[in-house]
């Protein structure tokens, strides 16, 4: 009987190594709150399932071209919008919901449209999903920056006067503002998720099972 019990222990370890696979994803080349997070969650989803994440680091515009390519398993995690000629799969559930909101010195009034933010100066950054929506409207003095503290600083030095980012992104800077007002009017919510290459179809449910099961756990603790 444990002769049995044994051969079959091997016998599963021997196919659970043979199944495995090692995921090569792209996503941007720099450290943030939500980032990291899909980073977590996604390793941990496919190595639920036996499997091994790699994960490459790139400009923006370089880890799309390179994933939309199909030069790689897919997409770390990004807004439901990046794929729009639909060459990938995307996953769901989103592994993070982002809502962008107003960070300021001085107390403002309530931002609730466009015209509300013409007389202040705003500091985005730079190649996000949501500045270019911000810099193409002509009415709006805005400053475009690299990162996350050097927009922080430009606030704090009172060279803008609002700094618009998502949440998520916003907390570590808390120190930097007194005020923060959300922007839900003018941009909604949006989920980043987790994008694979069409030749990993076969993995989606289950990688999607994963996710759901982590997100529930976590939103736990």
């Amino acid at each position: 009987m444990y002769i049995y019990s044994f051969l079959w222990i091997i016998f599963f370890t021997l196919s659970s190594a043979l199944n495995a696979k090692v995921f090569n994803f792209s996503t941007l080349d720099f450290d943030s709150p939500s980032m990291n997070k899909c980073g977590e969650v996604i390793k941990q989803a496919y190595k639920n399932l036996g499997h091994e994440v790699i994960i490459s680091k790139y400009p923006s515009a370089r880890a799309m071209d390179i994933s939309l390519k199909g030069n790689n398993d897919g997409e770390l995690c990004r807004f439901n919008y990046f794929d729009q000629g639909q060459k990938l799969i995307k996953v769901s559930p989103a592994i993070i919901q982002m809502q962008l909101y107003a960070y300021s010195i001085e107390e403002l009034p309530k931002l609730e449209t466009i015209g509300d933010l013409n007389r202040y100066k705003i500091g985005v950054i730079r190649g996000t999903a949501y500045s270019s929506y911000v810099i193409n409207n002509k009415n709006l003095k805005v400053i475009q920056l690299s990162n996350s503290e050097s927009l922080f600083k430009m606030l704090q030095k009172k060279r803008i006067d609002l700094a618009i980012y998502y949440d998520i992104e916003s907390r570590p800077f808390k120190s930097f503002y007194k005020y923060e007002y959300k922007l839900s009017k003018l941009f909604p919510v949006d989920g980043l998720y987790h994008f694979m290459n069409k030749k990993n179809e076969s993995y989606k449910n289950a990688i999607s099972k994963e996710i759901s099961k982590i997100i529930n756990l976590r939103s736990k603790d």
